[in-house]
This record gives C-alpha cells, sequence and structure tokens, in this order.
C-alpha cells in the first residue's frame, strides 16, 4: 500500500528516489528524543507513540535521492488498526499531542550525532494533520509530517528537503488513494 518510488520521486519534484534497505520493514522505529512528547511530530511509525494504541501491523520505507548527498528523504509508513475507529481515535490523539509541539524543539541522538528539529507550525485541513518541523543549523533542511486516515489505516510520512512543501501530504494523499 506504500507509495512507489516514482510516485514519490513526483511528489518531491526529483527524476528518482531509491528504496533504503531495511532489515525490518515491518517494524516500528525507536527513536531516542529528549522530549518524548513531541516524539510522534518528529518521526513516523515510532514505537512509543504507537504503543498501546492496539495497532496489528506496520508497512514501513526510507527512501532518498541517490547519490552521496541527497537533497529529498522521505520516510513512509502505514499502520493497521483493527478497525477505523481506533484509526481515527489514534489520528485524533496524535492531531492534539502535534499541536503542543508547536514551538518547540526536539533533539534526537543517534550513534553518530544529534539533530535538533523545531516545530514550526502544526495544521489539520481536509482529513490532513500536518507539520514543518525546521532543522536547526541545517542550512535550511525542514521536514513536513503528514498523517491521515484510510479505513482502519494510519498513513504516516515525513518529506524532508531544502525546498519546504507539501511533499509529505501529496504523498500520505497519494498512499490513501490506493485503498486498503
Amino acid at each position: 500500500m506504500l507509495a512507489d518510488p516514482a510516485a514519490v520521486a513526483a511528489a518531491v519534484g526529483t527524476p528518482a528516489m531509491v528504496v533504503l534497505p531495511d532489515s525490518h520493514p515491518d517494524a516500528m522505529w525507536n527513536a531516542h528524543v529528549d522530549n518524548p512528547n513531541c516524539l510522534g511530530v518528529y518521526h513516523p511509525a515510532e514505537q512509543a507513540v504507537y504503543q498501546g494504541s492496539g495497532w496489528t501491523a506496520v508497512q514501513a520505507q526510507v527512501l532518498r535521492e541517490p547519490g552521496d548527498r541527497p537533497r529529498n528523504s522521505v520516510i513512509q509508513a502505514v499502520v493497521s488498526f483493527p478497525t477505523a475507529e481506533a484509526a481515527t481515535d489514534f489520528a485524533s490523539e496524535q492531531r492534539r499531542g502535534w499541536a503542543r509541539c508547536v514551538g518547540k524543539s526536539i533533539i534526537a541522538t543517534y550513534n553518530d550525532g544529534s539533530e535538533t528539529f523545531g516545530v514550526s507550525t502544526v495544521s489539520n485541513g481536509s482529513g490532513v494533520l500536518k507539520a514543518r518541523l525546521i532543522q536547526q543549523d541545517g542550512s535550511g533542511w525542514s521536514c513536513q509530517r503528514a498523517l491521515n486516515t484510510r479505513n482502519n489505516v494510519v498513513i504516516d510520512v515525513a518529506a524532508c528537503s531544502f525546498v519546504p512543501g507539501d511533499q509529505a501530504v501529496t504523498i500520505a494523499t497519494e498512499i490513501a488513494g490506493r485503498g486498503t
């Protein structure tokens, strides 16, 4: 149900995107952040965010432009719930949580260092929750987050680029149009 690389490339405005190898495409991520209350707005398909929500399955992947210095990066995930109501309830909870993070910074720590993003905006329109995160000292690197539902599935996307736009919303809408 994920968007194919050609559709992702079209959404971000680049000739090609490649799927990065992942040994666990059916598992959630576990980012380490200083502000766990804002983990949901920072990164899609986070174990701590979905824990206790009743989710039943996840399919996720990371795509980037080919080459050593990609200018676009996308994380897309679809998370199944037992019912459409459960998926909608989860999305509503995220809407409230994301809104509380506006104006806050999130420091994520990885094996090779850390990165800090500020949450600049959160809005909800046409059934899609979206947020803009701007990397501090990132030379203009920013990410759009988008989350929506289709039946019993939560669609959870991040699109990062030096050219901010509605890429994540476009990808999430593309996935929703594929059905379940």
